[in-house]
């Protein structure tokens, strides 16, 4: 079964990777990516392992379990965070102490139809 984001997962084997985890440790899923390398489908599964490294695992070669299945309403905390600093890079920076500039008024009723308003009701 492959993992969503924030299902818990246990490592059950890391054959191809110079600095593995060690077999049996867990982790939070933070991010699935169905993808192909060299022409084979796989699927990359970033996860923040709770030894408090983050790496990437790879389906196939990588084998992972998942032992708890996420919340399907609530996306994991990782990819909050990860998407608000996403977010921080690219809004509008401004000088420090400055404010951004106003927004332009936008006419609303006849201004905006560039007919003349109607005249008051008579008295």
């Amino acid at each position: 079964m492959i993992p969503k984001s924030g299902d818990r997962i246990k490592l059950v084997a890391m054959p191809d990777d110079p600095a593995p985890i060690e077999e049996g440790a867990l982790g939070t899923v933070t991010n699935v990516i169905k993808s192909s390398m060299g022409g084979r489908p796989s699927t990359q599964i970033w996860v923040d392992w709770d030894n408090g490294r983050n790496l990437m695992v790879v389906i196939p070669p990588d084998v992972v379990e998942v032992v708890g299945r996420a919340d399907p309403v609530l996306p994991s905390p990782g990819f909050i965070q990860r998407a608000a600093e996403e977010l921080d890079a690219v809004a509008p920076q401004t000088e420090e102490g400055a404010s951004p500039a106003p927004e332009e008024e936008v006419p609303s009723g006849a201004e905006a139809s560039g007919r003349d308003p109607l005249p008051p009701p008579a008295a």
